[in-house]
């Protein structure tokens, strides 16, 4: 039986099951997602690690009452955002700036953006660190609503759904976010270079 060719609900309920392979496959298929979702909430690699790994302990531990009915990244993502939600709430220090050797890869570095100068890369390396460092100093759900809409690409119901508050909120959470953003970034986004900054994240 080829595992690769279930989808991610018919993965889960043969972990249901007992079929630790099928928890495998979801593990790696997203691992890198939930990954770069941590870490931009975190602000902290080894915070986004540790927040991974309690995510997909969540999920093995709910897996003898799973049923197939919503929409399983959905759920997924809820277990994160509550994960680093509670992370945040346990931290005490200040956010932290991250360094270029502890956020590589970064995954607000490029947006895709090909980089044949070197310059332009060290120019979208530092902006991609001066979003994630910005990132931080947002309240929690401003930064999750944020994240949510512009990095995982949701629409504002499903960003409602994940983070169990009304569709108006969500959009006034991602609103605020991107005002309080702007004015964080002025000075990089009126740079003589320009922004290397994907214009859709604070358009």
């Amino acid at each position: 039986m080829n595992l690769h060719n279930f989808s991610d609900k018919q993965l889960m309920v043969l972990f249901r099951h007992g079929r630790a392979e099928a928890f495998d496959l979801l593990f790696a298929r997203h691992r890198q997602k939930i990954f770069a979702l941590c870490w931009r909430l975190t602000g902290r690699r080894e915070d986004a690690e540790e927040a991974l790994q309690e995510t997909f302990l969540r999920v093995a531990r709910a897996a003898p009452g799973y049923q197939p009915t919503a929409q399983w990244s959905t759920w997924l993502h809820r277990i994160a955002v509550n994960v680093c939600l509670n992370h945040h709430r346990r931290q005490t220090h200040a956010p932290q700036v991250i360094s270029l050797d502890a956020a590589r890869p970064s995954p607000t570095a490029h947006h895709g953006v090909v980089h044949d100068d070197p310059l332009d890369k060290i120019q979208a390396q530092e902006t991609g660190l001066a979003l994630q460092d910005a990132l931080q100093t947002l309240p929690a759900p401003w930064r999750a609503a944020f994240v949510l809409r512009v990095f995982e690409d949701m629409g504002y119901s499903q960003i409602a759904q994940t983070l169990d508050i009304a569709p108006g909120t969500a959009k006034t959470h991602v609103h605020r976010a991107r005002a309080a953003l702007r004015r964080r970034l002025k000075p990089i986004l009126q740079a003589p270079c320009g922004p290397t900054t994907n214009p859709k994240v604070l358009p």
